[in-house]
Order: C-alpha cells, then structure tokens, then sequence
C-alpha cells in the first residue's frame, strides 16, 4: 500500500454469533448472494462440520439493508 492513497474503513458487530443457539459452529465463509430486492442483499454464512460425524453444516442467510451513501 506505500505511495497509494487509501482510508481505513471502521467496523461495527453486526451479530455475535455465540448469540446464536448453534453459536459454536465453525463458521470461515461469507460472501455477498444476489440481489434481494429494495436495495437489500443477501449475506451467506456457512459453516463445516470439519469431517466429525454429527455435526452438521450450517449454512446462513441474512437479508441486509445496504447503507445510504
């Protein structure tokens, strides 16, 4: 990034996921889904069961209201 012109964005919790009743799961995925309509998108979770048997897969969906610029 030396010599290049960028700003460091702030964060904000969105939902802590211990909250959850299934909070202990391995999620390591996210990625934007299409459109939901009405300036919405869609937000994918997803967990992995990590290869033991019982656990299951997890896989969540968040409609999220894009924010005004």
């Amino acid at each position: 990034l030396e010599g290049a012109a960028w700003r460091p964005m702030r964060k904000r919790l969105l939902l802590d996921f211990s909250s959850l009743p299934d909070g202990g799961q391995n999620f390591e995925a996210m990625a934007w889904g299409p459109s939901a309509g009405r300036g919405h998108r869609w937000l994918l979770v997803a967990s992995d069961n990590n290869f033991f048997p019982g656990v299951p897969t997890v896989l969540l969906a968040f409609e999220m209201r894009t924010a005004a610029r």
